[in-house]
């Protein structure tokens, strides 16, 4: 897409005209960034027959939050919620003190003025390991599948919707046998 009159293919592989003020220029794309969010914004995606199953954040005693994932053992917040401080295994919380969203973890419009700070423009993001990972856990096929599609849609229609030409999030494709998987890779491709 780089000249007045050319022609290229958008992600549906419909035929579009380009121009140069159409053309996107990338000079840094981050192609290793984590979306290490709470589970509340992409929970509410999740069929209410599944609900109940849904990983949640609880906060801790001794400081922080931990994650509740069905079939895995309490997950403390520590090395995934990081950015510009210490790394450490427990005691991590995605808000400051005041409420305010810890940086990395907030919503699109936070990530990208992250993006403008670090003078990245854009990045590939992949999804927590909390939900990519401990979820496979979740022993009903059903539900756990249904964790898989409800994050895929949060990320494209929530969160990569917002600047889909600098936040390029990377779909969960679910362990639960080629089929799903198959089948969830096609939906993603639908879903953009």
């Amino acid at each position: 897409m780089m000249g007045t009159g050319r022609r290229a293919d958008d992600r549906r592989g419909h035929t579009m005209a380009a121009t140069d003020q159409d053309v996107r220029r990338y000079r840094v794309i981050s192609g290793d960034g984590h979306l290490e969010i709470p589970p509340d914004p992409w929970i509410r995606h999740v069929p209410e027959e599944h609900r109940d199953r849904a990983p949640r954040l609880i906060a801790l005693r001794e400081g922080g939050h931990g994650w509740i994932v069905e079939g895995s053992p309490l997950i403390h917040n520590g090395q995934n919620v990081t950015a510009g401080r210490p790394v450490k295994v427990r005691g991590g919380s995605y808000w400051e003190p005041d409420g305010t969203p810890f940086p990395g973890t907030g919503d699109a419009a936070q990530r990208l003025r992250e993006q403008d700070q670090d003078g990245i423009d854009a990045e590939v993001l992949y999804p927590p390991v909390f939900i990519s990972r401990f979820i496979e856990n979740i022993e009903d096929r059903e539900a756990y599948v249904a964790m898989v599609r409800a994050y895929n849609d949060f990320l494209t229609q929530d969160y990569c919707a917002v600047a889909p030409d600098r936040l390029l999030g990377n779909a969960i494709i679910p362990s639960s046998g080629l089929e799903d998987a198959i089948a969830e890779l096609k939906r993603a491709k639908e879903l953009g």
